[in-house]
């Protein structure tokens, strides 16, 4: 039932209504156009930050290098949908469209870039674009490592060659995913052949388009969660060194060498039985060998005691502070002694050798037989005469 109330109240409604209609038809705008103007505003913006920017903001992100194979798929836009790779100019090359910015960017912001392409082109209305793009695999990348490693200057990270090529036909099959556990940082020290026992592990440079940015890497070798941040191509890499050996360093681990080859001479009496082993020149041993271990593994240790214990050995090594060549003679006897002594039993690095001599006995008996040898044919023509 209505009530005289209800009825002035739909009745002010109605007045209102056709009067606000009327004020909208005297102006000069068009509910069309005033709708167009509404979806344009609500577009994406296409980002176009500077690489070098990218690096305060999004260094978690796995970003975007040459070579990289995307999977693009625009609806109702078949022209535009199909699999891509980034130019060697850092930029995606779309059919119809203008090239669009890829390196340094993350797949998200390079999907919304080409939704907004799509419509500031005018292909297609706004609100009406949608596009997915797709990482199918991540491509090689170069990039550059100084500073407190054992093998500085450039470092191609994610090798696609051999057992980690993939098979085209898969490529072709697969709708996504690829994950690039090569691309970090961390495998960017280990391709530099490890981080020196002197290098600062809190402070390490990322250089990308001219801007620095340090990261701390100390807790791989306390267990400690650290951020290991993904690398495109033509980063750069800094480790500072520091004035002193951190020996706990000195190990196996993600950014240290596994192992290294321990070149050595030993050309002792005792082990001319073992042909191998003589021929031999060098050993595999691990890293954080001292050099105790590394007299074992060059045959140095051990035979008769009373003939061949007293012997000496010359370590050549490469200083780690000045990088000069190094040599020093060492007491074989005494290194076994004093196994944890640091100074006699030094740390064995990449690139050291070790030559081995023998014992004082040895040498005497050694001396006697080539004076022997020599004399030999005196003695034979004296007795004929």
């Amino acid at each position: 039932m209505y009530t005289s109330e209800n009825v002035g109240l739909r009745l002010s409604g109605l007045a209102l209504s056709l009067l606000l209609t009327g004020c909208t038809g005297m102006g000069n705008h068009d509910p069309v156009d005033a709708a167009a103007k509404l979806a344009m505003a609500s577009l994406p913006t296409a980002t176009d930050k500077p690489v070098a920017q990218l690096i305060d903001s999004q260094v978690d992100e796995i970003l975007l290098s040459p070579g990289d194979r995307l999977r693009i798929l625009v609806d109702d836009g078949t022209p535009f949908s199909g699999i891509f790779q980034v130019d060697l100019d850092g930029q995606l090359h779309v059919p119809y469209l203008k090239a669009l910015p890829a390196v340094g960017r993350s797949i998200t912001q390079l999907q919304e870039n080409l939704v907004a392409a799509l419509v500031n082109e005018g292909l297609f209305q706004p609100g009406y674009a949608r596009a997915s793009i797709n990482i199918l695999q991540w491509a090689p990348i170069q990039i550059s490592v100084s500073g407190a490693v054992f093998q500085p200057g450039r470092v191609l990270l994610n090798d696609l060659q051999g057992a980690r090529a993939k098979d085209p036909h898969l490529q072709i099959a697969q709708e996504s995913g690829d994950y690039p556990v090569q691309r970090f940082l961390s495998y960017a020290l280990k391709g530099a052949a490890g981080i020196k026992p002197t290098a600062d592990l809190r402070h390490i440079k990322l250089i990308r388009g001219g801007i620095s940015r340090d990261f701390d890497l100390s807790g791989v070798f306390g267990g400690k969660a650290v951020n290991d941040v993904p690398l495109i191509a033509g980063d750069e890499i800094v480790v500072p060194g520091l004035d002193r050996v951190q020996v706990e360093y000195i190990r196996p681990s993600q950014i240290t060498p596994p192992g290294f080859e321990l070149l050595y001479s030993n050309l002792s009496q005792p082990v001319t039985g073992h042909t191998s082993t003589v021929m031999r020149q060098e050993r595999s041993i691990a890293y954080g060998s001292r050099l105790s271990l590394g007299l074992m593994a060059a045959n140095c240790v051990g035979g008769t005691e009373m003939i061949n214990a007293d012997r000496d050995a010359v370590l050549v090594s490469r200083n780690v502070f000045t990088g000069q060549m190094e040599t020093r003679k060492y007491s074989v006897p005494e290194v076994i002694a004093n196994a944890n002594d640091t100074t006699l039993n030094p740390y064995l690095m990449p690139g050291d050798s070790l030559a081995c001599f023998d014992s004082t006995v040895v040498n005497a008996r050694e001396t006697m037989k080539t004076i022997a040898d020599m004399m030999s044919p005196f003695i034979m023509l004296m007795l004929l005469l």
